[in-house]
């Protein structure tokens, strides 16, 4: 009897839940304490016309330099791009779990966001292209809600492409009181302005002048934070004409004209020269910049315990006080840090630009961005309105249980302010509390939480089988349960 038939005779097999974000792509096996592997959410693609073959890759093979590569993730918000999909989960059973998909139930996490055509097509792909013996789709909110060992709260998701608030109520998610916004708070959002501070670094020479084109300035800020597979061939390749120049330098001036000539026939094809910015492929350039910029969010950004103010407010204010501008008033250090980029560049990083203040804060955010004047989009209001028509003892055992998922949830002290903020939106007697998942990857929660439910005797009925799939198709999704 293999693990197909077991399933479906009532044997509980053991399945994997599988959450493919925009960024990222976690999993693990159903039962277990922890998310098991974690890896981008992103699949390169190389089309070869003369063999008619294409290539895919995933992980580190990314990293492999073509100027034919297109690398794409699964979507933005909506889970859109099926090929990508297909890909990152057959990567998933065949290179992380080693298991066979016609073996292997599914728990896949549902982007709250999902359209009822796309739920259909998951199922779809599952159970035809990769014959799963049972699926499942549970909205994340539901999931993150279980991983927190509650049945009612509110779920509170900031990943790479936005934020995302939705009350739970007894393991369903009430979708029609959602709030969400996918622009100016993402980590996408955070990416484009993080990219602009290292640009008015980037963009001077030594002495401070800044670069003569455009051109140039977009190839030094490119160049700086590819990553270091690329940074090890240019450093490799200006170690060899250093020592080559070395040598040279000690011949004789009388052979000066002949050395420079041998010297650049040397140098000629001992190693790939550094690659223009042409031989490879914007999205290419894009994901491994992304990449960079997320290795410096996790080192260096952070979430003030109190609101700080904009150097034009300061400046304001300081008029209005009379202070002198040397006098600080400012709930922010002026110490900076310092990140060393993938080609050994030092970047000092002032505190404002790694300060993760917009969201909790929209008058901070808008006069940051003019071109974003809305004022009103913060976590704490969004909260407050995705629980505002529902009746007050729902709301206060709601706001209860406050629990934060997604990436940029893990930014020192992003919950210790989402406290503080909280309380002014809500009566006194609410009580509002942030739960917290302490040593785990906020990334993950919704894993965690699948692992958790799939493991659950009572929940064994609510798989969809592959047999009620090719007896009714769709309408086997209108009988049961998706929180």
């Amino acid at each position: 009897m293999n693990r197909k038939e077991e399933f479906l005779s009532g044997i509980n097999a053991n399945g994997i839940v599988l959450d493919i974000g925009e960024s990222t792509t976690k999993a693990s096996f159903l039962g277990s304490d922890h998310c098991e592997t974690i890896f981008p959410s992103y699949i390169g693609k190389i089309d070869d016309p003369k063999s008619e073959k294409t290539s895919y890759f995933a992980e580190y093979g990314l990293l492999y330099q073509d100027k034919k590569m297109d690398i794409k993730n699964a979507g933005n918000g909506i889970l859109s791009n099926f090929d990508v999909i297909e890909r990152l989960y057959d990567y998933t059973i065949d290179k992380k779990f080693h298991v066979e998909s016609s073996d292997t139930p599914i728990l896949f996490v549902e982007p709250l966001l999902t359209p009822t055509s796309v739920r259909e097509k998951l199922y779809e792909l599952f159970f035809e292209k990769f014959d799963a013996p049972a699926v499942k789709l549970i909205p994340a909110s539901t999931l993150a809600c279980f991983a927190y060992a509650k049945h009612t709260g509110i779920s509170v998701d900031c990943g790479h492409g936005g934020t995302r608030v939705c009350p739970v109520v007894e393991g369903t998610s009430l979708r029609s009181t959602m709030q969400y916004n996918n622009t100016s708070m993402s980590g996408r959002h955070t990416d484009v302005a993080l990219l602009k501070y290292l640009r008015s670094i980037l963009e001077k020479d030594e002495s401070g002048d800044i670069l003569s084109s455009e051109t140039k300035v977009k190839e030094r800020i490119v160049h700086s934070l590819l990553p270091a597979p690329f940074q090890g061939a240019v450093k490799r390749e200006k170690e060899l004409k250093r020592r080559k120049i070395e040598e040279f330098a000690e011949k004789d001036e009388d052979e000066e004209s002949e050395s420079e000539s041998s010297m650049k026939s040397l140098l000629s094809g001992l190693i790939p020269p550094r690659p223009r910015l042409s031989s490879l492929s914007q999205a290419y350039l894009s994901f491994h910049i992304s990449s960079t910029l997320e290795s410096i969010k996790k080192s260096h950004f952070f979430t003030p315990l109190s609101p700080i103010l904009t150097s034009e407010q300061l400046r304001q204010l300081k008029m209005e006080k009379g202070q002198s501008s040397k006098d600080k008033d400012s709930s922010i250090s002026d110490t900076t840090s310092e990140f060393i980029l993938p080609d050994g560049t030092s970047v000092e990083m002032a505190p404002s630009a790694c300060v993760l203040e917009g969201m909790f804060n929209g008058k901070y955010r808008s006069l940051l961005s003019p071109d974003n004047p809305i004022h009103s989009h913060t976590i704490q209001s969004m909260i407050a309105h995705s629980t505002h028509t529902l009746p007050d003892t729902l709301q206060q055992q709601l706001v209860g249980n406050i629990f934060p998922s997604g990436g940029v949830c893990n930014c020192r002290g992003f919950s210790e302010r989402l406290a503080r903020e909280i309380p002014s939106k809500f009566p006194s007697v609410f009580s509002p509390r942030i739960l917290s998942l302490s040593a785990h990857d906020l990334r993950t929660v919704n894993v965690l939480g699948g692992c958790v439910i799939g493991a659950v005797s009572a929940f064994q009925s609510e798989w969809i089988s592959s047999v009620e799939w090719s007896e009714m198709g769709e309408k086997a999704l209108e009988k049961k349960w998706n929180g």
